[in-house]
Order: C-alpha cells, then structure tokens, then sequence
C-alpha cells in the first residue's frame, strides 16, 4: 500500500437528502437539534479532528445558500468547499472526489446525517490503509437476519460473518477516484463507496465502530439523535 501523508483526508459529504420520511420538507442535513442543523454536528466533529484537510460538501442547488451560510458560521481555518451535486448520490460524490485537492492522499466518504461516529474512526481507518485499498465503518449485526419471498420466510442467515456497513469510508485518493471512473464507464451505481470497489476485486476492511453511529432518516432516529447530542455534546461539542 502507500505511505500516508498526515493530515491529508479530504472529507466528502453528500448532503443532498431530502426529509421525505421526516413528514417534512425540510432537507435531512438541515433539520434541527438543539436549534442547530444536524449538518453542524457532523462538520463540527470532522473540523475538530487533526487529520482532516478540508471538507467537500456536495448539496442540491436549492441547498446552496443555506450551506454557505452554514460554512461561514463555522468559522473553520480548515476550508469547506461546496459543490452541487448529481442525480445520484454516486454522481454527488463523484463531484466531491473531483474538488478534492490533489496532493491529499486519502478520501473519506460520509453521510451528512451520521455526527455520532466513534471518535477513532479516522484514525483507526488510516492505520488500516497501510495494508488495504478501502475500510468502512462497521459493527457487527446483532439481529438475526431472514431471506424471504413476500411474507415468506425462506432461510435464516447466518450473522456470524455479517457487519452493518456505516461511514465514513476511507480509500486513497488514486484509488478510489480508479474506481468511479470505472463504473461510470460500466454505467454501474452501487449504494456504497465500498460495493463498488468490491466490484472491481479492491481489498477493504472495517474499523470498529459503534451503533450509535446512526443515518439520521425517520422520526424515530431524529428523536434518538437528540439523545445522543445530550449525551455527548461536552465530549463531541464542547461549547454547545
């Protein structure tokens, strides 16, 4: 593998989800907790780390004001650059892969609606770098899984070899940027950064992380969201 330069993750956020199963149309990334977007906690805990270079963050246009807005507030000496994004949140990180700076060596992919990852992701994951292409975050799955047919159930799967994939992913930067045009170029959409290095026979690993790292989707996971931001809000966001 490559020797890692530090502090050279560039950090690309999708954040052009929609609150559709909010019951809202308020844009996910912008729904708030505490009187804060939800967007803040998760460029609040990427601008605090040390090895963070800068941020991509990919919007729609109808977006756009309120993250330049948002970006400005921060106050940040690590820059956040904003791009618009595509149909597909492939298209969307593909356009953060392309505002990356060049000299960086790693890329991180994150859901703009996951704050709570472990603080020792990034690290962990850039250890896991040295010796493999790709590592998610992930935890091990917990319930028990069934294939069906409709209503059916037709087999149990065994969980002992399953993992709940999160983000962020980390890749190198030549890497992964390999890996979008090869499946922009095979007209293949994955639903990860992961599925579509996988395709193309890339070894990845996972960096333990914990199932409070929660995608910030439903009602439910907002309601469960503002616990946590209590729980780890002088740990996560002193000052908050």
């Amino acid at each position: 593998m490559q020797t890692l330069a530090r502090e050279s993750v560039s950090v690309i956020i999708p954040a052009a989800g929609q609150g559709t199963r909010m019951g809202t149309s308020t844009p996910k990334p912008f729904l708030p907790i505490k009187e804060k977007p939800i967007l803040w906690y998760t460029l609040t805990r990427f601008l605090t780390n040390p090895l963070v270079s800068e941020i991509i963050l990919v919007v729609t246009p109808a977006m756009w004001e309120d993250a330049e807005t948002l970006a400005a507030s921060l106050k940040s000496a690590i820059p956040v650059k904003i791009r618009e994004g595509g149909k597909e949140r492939q298209d969307s990180v593909w356009q953060g892969i392309q505002a990356a700076t060049r000299g960086n060596s790693v890329l991180a992919v994150h859901d703009a609606v996951r704050p709570f990852f472990a603080p020792s992701v990034l690290h962990d994951g850039m250890q896991l770098l040295k010796t493999f292409h790709g590592a998610a975050a992930g935890v091990p799955v917990v319930h028990t899984i069934k294939k069906t047919e409709g209503q059916k159930i037709t087999e149990t799967v065994p969980r002992d070899s399953l993992v709940q994939i999160h983000t962020p992913q980390l890749f190198h930067a030549s890497i992964l940027k390999t890996v979008y045009e090869k499946a922009f170029s095979d007209n293949y959409y994955g639903t990860d950064e992961c599925m579509l290095a996988e395709r193309y026979g890339y070894k990845l690993a996972v960096i333990p992380d914990t199932p409070e790292n929660i995608k910030i989707t439903t009602p439910f996971d907002l309601q469960m969201a503002e616990i946590l931001v209590k729980k780890y809000e002088f740990s996560y966001w002193p000052g908050t």
